[in-house]
Order: C-alpha cells, then structure tokens, then sequence
C-alpha cells in the first residue's frame, strides 16, 4: 500500500507515514470523490484507479496547479 499524501510505499497504514508523517483516519476511504459508480465525473470515462486514487492523473494536475 502506498501513502495516499506523499505517495511512498508503507506497510501499516494505522500508524503515520513514515516519510510524510501523514497517518489515515478510520473514515478515509482513498476513493476519488469526483468517481461516481466508477465512471469520473470529469472526464466520463470509466475510473481505472479505484483505491490508488493517488496515481489518479487527474489529481496529480489538480495539485500541481493548487496553490495550496
């Protein structure tokens, strides 16, 4: 399982990331909220990342481009 923050491999997702520090909480589901029934809502076409939303394209231009 990879980091849904920085992205980096780790091996227990109930403790923080070793490499960002960041750590899941119990409600977190690392489903993409722009899928609906597994088709994305900005481009139509059908979601191939399900629960790797971090390798999401889509997500990866959106931050790129965030100035946050």
């Amino acid at each position: 399982m990879n980091c849904f923050a920085c992205g980096k491999p780790i091996t227990n997702k109930n403790v923080n990331c070793p490499y960002c520090g960041y750590r899941f909480t119990v409600d977190e589901d690392n489903y993409c909220p722009n899928c609906n029934f597994g088709v994305c809502a900005i481009t139509e076409n059908m979601c191939n990342k399900g629960i790797y939303f971090q390798d999401c394209n889509i997500k990866e231009e959106a931050e790129r481009k965030s100035p946050f």
